[in-house]
């Protein structure tokens, strides 16, 4: 910058009072007033020159700071978004994981519920559908049909004495037994000796010369023509029998191994042939060569009908019975109680109450009348304990 100094032009001396001191006219002379502006204005220039440069820094500055904030800001959003969406990532792959682990939960369950469905649909059809189809082939009809004559007897309501050998009882009995080895047939005593358990004084009779006969004692399979059968032996201790018969190409039924295979509640089958259920006429063709070409016979199917052991069996001495709630009548008598695994534990027995007696020779005997075919039967034990004793098992 150019400056230009101007000197202020001489003026003229002033006059001086009196009394008032003069100035030595050697002093110096006072600074022009272009000067002090001069430099007014170079200090002024130089502030301003500093005022810029420090306002530009401090511009910078600001503007450093704006772009450090601005990126900062940045960077904290973009860690934000980030961690966001890292946060938001957990939580669907979380939410995803969860999902597909329910779904998967509920995938199970409704296998597992399937499952039991078909286990409880097994236990409760398949299983005894089973066993019926294993054991009813082996399960037989029974028909007893007999007279009885004594020498002399008088009943105990009746003065007239019948004459000798004159028939006192000419009855027919119906059962059940079932087949436990080749040839043998188990059934109870009062089917096949039914005598013997109404009278309770048989022996007594027997002294007196009463004499049992049969008429007809057959078996008969389901959807087969009968059979003759001879009986083996009767049990002086349960209501049992055994029958022989010619070997068939049916299976034995096994006897279950102790009265430990039996509980309360458990669950067992009763086939039996019961009344004339399942009872129809048929034709045969006659093979034997005699008689005529065409026979007529009643054709029977075995009843199989489920329940639940309802008592313990009774004590350890003497008889035991399974006491069972399934529906049972006359003519099931002598028939197969079988747990589910299809093995015997029981023979169907009957109930008796004591009714009216008669006199043979002078002595009265007691008679037993059939009650009902009774929902008991005679336990494993006891059906070993006979078939022991006539080496079957």
């Amino acid at each position: 910058m150019q400056t230009v100094l101007e000197t202020a032009p001489a003026a003229a001396a002033p006059q001086v009072a009196a009394g008032t001191p003069t100035v030595p006219t050697g002093a110096p002379a006072k600074e022009s007033v272009g000067r002090a502006t001069m430099l007014r204005e170079i200090d002024r220039a130089r502030q301003e020159e500093r005022d810029v440069m420090a306002g530009q820094v401090a511009g910078q500055i600001a503007t450093s700071r704006r772009s450090s904030g601005l990126w900062l800001a940045v960077g904290l959003v973009t860690v934000l978004f980030l961690a966001g969406g890292a946060i938001g990532g957990a939580m669907w792959w979380n939410h995803h994981q969860a999902a597909q682990q329910a779904a998967q939960q509920e995938k199970s369950l409704a296998a597992l519920g399937n499952k039991v469905v078909n286990v409880s649909q097994q236990i409760n059809t398949n299983v005894w559908a089973d066993v019926e189809k294993k054991v009813s082939p082996a399960v037989v009809h029974i028909r007893c049909l007999y007279r009885l004559r004594v020498p002399k007897i008088v009943a105990a309501n009746s003065t007239a004495a019948l004459s000798a050998g004159e028939v006192l009882l000419w009855e027919g009995v119906t059962g059940s037994g079932v087949l436990v080895r080749p040839g043998l047939v188990l059934t109870a005593k009062h089917v096949v000796e039914p005598w013997k358990v109404r009278f309770r004084d048989w022996d007594e009779l027997q002294k007196g010369g009463a004499k049992a006969e049969y008429d007809e004692l057959d078996v008969q399979f389901a959807g087969q023509q009968p059979l003759k059968a001879t009986l083996v032996a009767s049990s002086d201790e349960f209501d049992l029998a055994l029958i022989q018969i010619q070997p068939t190409a049916a299976h034995e039924v096994p006897v279950a191994a102790s009265n430990n295979a039996v509980r309360v509640t458990d669950r067992i089958a009763v086939i039996s042939y019961p009344a004339n259920l399942g009872e129809r006429p048929s034709q045969v063709r006659n093979l034997s060569g005699f008689g005529a070409d065409f026979s007529r016979i009643t054709e029977v199917t075995p009843t199989f009908v489920t329940g639940t052991v309802t008592h313990p069996l009774t004590g350890s001495t003497g008889a035991n019975y399974v006491v069972f709630d399934a529906a049972v009548t006359h003519g099931s008598s002598g028939g197969a109680v079988v747990n589910d695994k299809g093995e015997l534990i029981g023979i169907v027995s009957q109930q008796f109450q004591q009714a009216k007696s008669i006199n043979v020779q002078g002595q009265e005997i007691e008679i037993n009348d059939v009650v009902s075919a009774g929902n008991m039967a005679v336990s494993p034990d006891d059906i070993r304990s006979f078939l022991r004793s006539r080496g079957v098992v």
